[in-house]
């Protein structure tokens, strides 16, 4: 599915992943958080300003406790609430390659 969605997986070999602004939803991000569960190249995301909630941010979270690689992620001006946010700081507690986050302008209450 991934491939679908997003094209050849062959091109997301690489350091970052730019996604801004493409109406991308919570299927989306639990698509994405599918790749980045085995992905080892890419170091930054950036979601900004798109359609991604709880959901997504569910999934991007659980995948980001196994990958080791993603060091930034944006997901400044999606749909993501107080718990989606939880979800985003409960990471930190295992993930030690994180060191940048923005969850800017989202609903977090």
């Amino acid at each position: 599915r991934f491939t679908e969605r997003f094209g050849d997986e062959a091109k997301w070999d690489r350091d970052e992943w730019i996604l801004a602004v493409q109406g991308l939803t919570d299927e989306d991000g639990i698509l994405l958080a599918d790749a980045l569960k085995i992905n080892t190249t890419v170091n930054m995301l950036d979601l900004y300003w798109n359609s991604i909630g709880y959901d997504g941010a569910k999934a991007l979270a659980e995948s980001l406790k196994v990958n080791n690689t993603l060091a930034k992620i944006n997901l400044g001006m999606n749909r993501i609430d107080g718990d989606g946010a939880k979800a985003m700081a409960e990471l930190l507690k295992v993930n030690t390659a994180l060191t940048w986050m923005s969850l800017y302008q989202n609903n977090i209450g």
